[in-house]
């Protein structure tokens, strides 16, 4: 496994367990596949760095269309 997919599985699940504590009334199941349907939309995005970052953006973005932060 390589740095940059080592970084970003711990990103991944950081994203997740962050965003349980938004989200609290939430699965975590349901923020799981959030997180990782916004890091399938980034797979090809030429510049790493950002993944993580946006990732974060874009699943917390469609958690809050679902149900309002606490």
């Amino acid at each position: 496994m390589s740095d940059e997919t080592t970084g970003e599985s711990e990103a991944l699940a950081e994203t997740v367990h962050d965003l349980t504590k938004i989200f609290p009334n939430v699965a975590e199941s349901v923020i799981t596949e959030h997180v990782h349907q916004a890091h399938t939309r980034l797979h090809g995005a030429p510049v790493r760095d950002y993944v993580p970052v946006l990732m974060r953006r874009q699943a917390r973005v469609t958690l809050a269309a679902l149900v309002p932060i606490v």
